[in-house]
């Protein structure tokens, strides 16, 4: 955030504040990824107070996985520091007998210039499609061609999915295939056996693969929904904006006015001593706080 201030004829006379906007699937994206077991971090190169804020907005830890005032290089240290973290964990369980899986991935999401040594580094780079640089969309093998966060959580749960319909295929056609030799050499299975459950298993296991394309449409259903209703809100958000500034421009033009037209007064009353009228006092001071509180 940019802080802004503002001087009247050498007087404070406000302070602005620029920032960039949450994006409206932000909160929902987190929250999915942090319902999928995935830890996520900030690495910014915006200060401390704005950092934090962007992470309660969306749910995100402030004390441990928030990270400020970062220049490219300490962001790409960071990731190192993370893949060699996973790297070495993953050593110490190849010691270990039972070894069921690998190692911790680290995927790294950005959209700026300063990204881009990041992207590069970590075990996956995405890029934000409509609003990352060309470096960025250049470095990271991943381009979402969108700005809707929600696609990242969705991504990672397809993956998931076909890696599990994938072992769940091999293990049945396997296992089918090893019961109907041991069967055969055990006399008990004959060739029209072995072709049945032969084609059998390749049918259920193609079957078993397109039920993630029915997964897949309800999926769109629910986030076309979602996307709908967070299209009305901003709508809403961007209307009652346009209304405010159209209140704001019309008090501010009626206050002008209104002391063009005391000036007039006073012009050909020189020798008179210049007196306001209660009314008019209080519509000054209404003017000059609603201003003030529109600086605010």
């Amino acid at each position: 955030a940019t802080v802004v201030w503002v001087g009247i004829n050498g007087k404070l006379g406000g302070i602005l504040k620029a920032e960039d906007s949450l994006r409206p699937s932000a909160k929902d994206a987190i929250a999915k990824l942090q319902k999928s077991s995935i830890d996520v971090i900030i690495l910014t190169g915006d200060n401390k107070g704005a950092a934090e804020m962007c992470a309660k907005n969306v749910g995100i830890d402030v004390h441990t996985n928030v990270f400020s005032s970062l220049t490219p290089n300490e962001k790409l240290n960071r990731i190192t520091e993370e893949v060699q973290k996973q790297e070495k964990e993953l050593v110490a369980r190849k010691k270990t007998i039972f070894r069921t899986s690998g190692r911790g991935t680290i995927a790294m999401v950005g959209d700026g210039i300063n990204d881009a040594p990041a992207l590069s580094a970590a075990d996956v780079g995405v890029a934000m499609g409509v609003a990352g640089t060309a470096a960025a969309m250049e470095t990271a093998p991943v381009a979402l061609l969108t700005n809707d966060l929600s696609r990242l959580a969705d991504t990672i749960y397809i993956g998931r999915r076909c890696v599990l319909k994938i072992r769940q295929n091999i293990f049945f056609s396997v296992t089918t295939k090893l019961v109907v030799l041991g069967l055969t050499f055990a006399g008990l299975a004959g060739l029209w056996q072995a072709v049945v459950v032969d084609v059998g298993s390749a049918l259920v296991v193609i079957f078993n693969g397109m039920s993630i394309l029915r997964e897949a449409e309800k999926d769109d259903a629910r986030r076309n929904k979602i996307s709908h209703e967070i299209g009305v809100k901003f709508a809403e958000e961007e209307k009652e904006k346009q209304k405010l500034l159209a209140e704001r421009q019309q008090v501010h033009s009626h206050g002008h006015s209104h002391a063009h037209d005391h000036s007039c007064c006073d012009h050909g009353e020189e020798k008179e001593k210049k007196t306001v009228t209660p009314s008019c006092c209080a519509a000054a001071v209404t003017v000059t706080a609603i201003q003030n509180q529109a600086l605010r």
